[in-house]
């Protein structure tokens, strides 16, 4: 009987684990994701910057057309 009891508790401990280690993944897919999320709104930054510095050289462009 011991022994049953034993291989049974060994058995619900490595499905804890089991469990444990699916969680795990499932954190570091969403840690992936996020870091993936801020990476394309640092790519969005970094459009919005390199447009803002384009708007100068345009205006002063139109200017030049207009003259």
């Amino acid at each position: 009987m011991g022994q049953i009891f034993i291989k049974g508790n060994v058995s619900i401990q490595l499905s804890a684990i089991s469990y444990q280690l699916s969680a795990i993944s499932y954190q570091l897919s969403a840690i992936s994701y996020q870091l993936s999320a801020i990476s394309y709104q640092l790519s969005a930054i970094s459009y919005q910057l390199s447009a803002i510095s384009y708007q100068p050289k345009a205006k002063g462009l139109w200017l030049i057309a207009e003259c």
